[in-house]
């Protein structure tokens, strides 16, 4: 494990330098430790140093906390 954050009104912010060819698992957890969604990220096809922002966006519905969508956006710098 690298990191844990706690969600403040649904958000939060991770600043994590990350390694080149690197495989990270990103897992969301409730307060009751129930894994709501669980994948992968990697570095393998990019320089991490060129990586400028990455924001992960996730909707869940309140009924019975299952994943509804999902978005992943990147920024990159040449």
């Amino acid at each position: 494990m690298i990191t844990t954050k706690t969600l403040s009104n649904g958000r939060t912010n991770v600043y994590e330098p990350l390694g080149a060819s690197t495989m990270y698992n990103i897992t969301l957890l409730t307060s009751t430790n129930t894994q709501l969604v669980k994948f992968p990220i990697t570095t393998a096809m990019i320089n991490p140093g060129n990586l400028q922002r990455a924001e992960i966006d996730l909707v869940f519905r309140k009924a019975d906390n299952s994943l509804k969508s999902a978005v992943i956006k990147v920024s990159m710098a040449f």
